[in-house]
């Protein structure tokens, strides 16, 4: 059997430099040329019904990348135009410079901060404003913005300082920008104390930005209900019921998953009732998985494999894992094979995982029922996951359906020329995708669906009962 595996490279976004410059068409070529060569969806996702409309929208990213030379509107601009994809695995990060700001370039940036002066009948509109335009402030009420329409090439609304208790920022400077994406979803450019900053995305929930970062005046801040899941914690319910939670399937989590499987091996194989919680479980990696299988098996495990693009620059990527020290020689073993493979079929697909069925020596008697929690944040190899848990006869899935960020997997990173930013990007493709049977952008349904005002856990106790 081919030994499948998901590789999901991490990162971070840096703090942005904003005394750096980019050439910022040349990065926007580079990003095309790697999407449109290596990426291993672009041939699904441009298509002859959509080619009109992606080059359309490509030819006026094209145009915005010539007019700047700033390096946080042109990561802006790229991370709007790839989400043309709809692919959460397709990203962009800022590779951090290791050069530190001294107060020279802090007062440079500071002098060259935007400014823009709001009346104060404006002021006073604003404060009974019902949409995303208002006076805002943080929870600890070191800044208080006016957040109002100013269109540009690069942004729809700024949110400027009315009120600062820190001496870097006076009234009327920018401390925010932001750029729709879709309704009450924005690219965010956030300006730090020192006036670097930070690209990321924010929400509008009608009473604050980002979840609270930002608090609308004289608004109650919504109860964004967002629970916070540890790595891996486990509980006994009740008699008849064992409860495990998996904040992550990353490497650094697999050990600690194998050892709570293994310490719990005898309530495991005594207790009628098992719920697995994965909510808020983005992926990582198979192997991390591999220790619940038996306790859900009752028959063979249908496994639809992945092709590989066999692009120069995803063979060169592949090749790079072999110098991976962390990685297992069984596992560098399978990847020397498929660059093999993929070097004779250069510019094709190739099948680097077969389709297979996985079966166990054995059914183990309990648990006897399996709830599995999920939401929208279980995600990529969550989902591989899942797409084994629910052939088995024990599962049910409770919650809301999955991220959908499975079909482009394996995911490969290519780093610009300038050493700016780093693509990252899927490199395979899901057969299951010829089959009808994609789950990216709608994810994968629960058998019972839950509101988010509900106690899921309570929930998923009432099901097993009955």
């Amino acid at each position: 059997m081919t030994k499948p595996i998901l590789f999901i490279i991490l990162f971070s976004l840096g703090k942005l430099s904003y005394g750096q410059e980019c050439d910022c068409n040349k990065d926007f070529q580079f990003l095309k040329n790697q999407i449109e060569n290596n990426y291993s969806g672009f041939k699904d996702k441009v298509t002859p019904s959509t080619k009109r409309v992606y080059d359309s929208l490509t030819n006026h990213f094209i145009h915005l990348s010539k007019l700047t030379t700033k390096r946080n509107y042109c990561l802006g601009l790229q991370k709007q135009w790839i989400t043309f994809f709809k692919d959460g695995h397709l990203q962009i990060g800022e590779n951090k410079s290791e050069t530190k700001v001294d107060s020279l370039q802090i007062k440079k940036m500071i002098q060259e901060t935007e400014t823009i002066k709001i009346s104060s009948k404006k002021l006073g509109k604003l404060k009974a404003s019902k949409g995303i335009e208002g006076i805002y402030y943080t929870v600890d009420s070191t800044y208080t913005i006016a957040v109002i329409k100013n269109k540009t090439s690069f942004r729809d609304y700024v949110g400027v300082i009315v009120n600062s208790k820190t001496k870097l920022w006076t009234p009327n400077q920018v401390k925010l920008e932001l750029k729709e994406l879709s309704k009450d979803k924005f690219i965010a450019y956030t300006y730090y104390q020192d006036h670097s900053g930070h690209i990321t995305e924010y929400s509008f929930d009608g009473t604050s930005l980002n979840n609270g970062t930002w608090v609308k005046y004289n608004a109650t801040p919504k109860d964004n209900n967002r629970q916070q899941f540890a790595p891996i914690q486990t509980k006994k319910l009740t008699d008849k019921t064992f409860y495990i939670q998996i904040g992550s399937f990353d490497p650094w989590n697999s050990q600690a998953i194998d050892s709570v499987f293994k310490l719990n091996e005898t309530i495991l194989k005594s207790t009628p009732n098992l719920i697995l919680d994965l909510r808020g479980n983005g992926g990582g990696v198979d192997d991390a998985f591999k220790p619940i299988e038996p306790y859900l098996y009752t028959k063979p495990i249908v496994n639809i494999g992945v092709d590989v693009i066999a692009s120069k620059d995803n063979i060169n990527s592949w090749k790079a894992l072999l110098d991976y020290p962390e990685l297992d020689q069984s596992i560098k073993d399978w990847v020397k094979t498929i660059t093999d493979k993929m070097e004779l079929n250069e510019g094709e697909l190739v099948n680097v995982v077969v389709d297979d069925e996985i079966t166990f020596e054995s059914i183990e008697p309990f648990p006897k029922k399996v709830v599995i929690l999920i939401d929208g944040e279980s995600k990529s190899t969550t989902e591989q996951f899942l797409l084994r848990a629910i052939q088995s006869e024990k599962v049910t899935l409770i919650g809301q359906n999955s991220g959908g960020v499975l079909d482009y997997s394996n995911v490969r990173d290519a780093i610009y020329p300038d050493g700016i930013f780093t693509l990252y990007y899927p490199t395979t493709r899901s057969r299951r995708i010829d089959m009808g049977e994609g789950i990216d952008s709608i994810g994968i349904k629960p058998n019972i669906y839950l509101s988010g005002n509900k106690d899921w856990i309570i929930e998923a106790i009432n099901h097993l009962k009955n």
